[in-house]
């Protein structure tokens, strides 16, 4: 099996999320393999991390989850949901 580059797993990623969501160009707060640039001052990304998912309502009410491009594992940051 190949290894898995940060373009190879952030593309699988999105590709599934289309495939299973409807009507992207109308979200309001989502963002799909971009972060908010409101996010950019307190979610920080280590090099060869990518975003997969981003969502900002306020700054009370955000979420940002991301994947390291080997694949080990994925890592959420949550604020203001629980």
């Amino acid at each position: 099996m190949p290894d898995l580059t940060h373009e190879s797993i952030c593309t699988v990623a999105a590709w599934y999320i289309r495939k299973n969501s409807m009507r992207e160009d109308e979200w309001r707060y989502t963002r799909l393999l971009h972060l908010h640039d409101e996010l950019k001052a307190f979610v920080l990304f280590e090099p060869k991390e990518c975003p997969i998912v981003s969502c900002y309502v306020d700054r009370d009410r955000w979420f940002s989850s991301r994947k390291f491009s080997d694949g080990a594992y994925a890592h959420s940051a949550f604020n203001g949901y629980g």
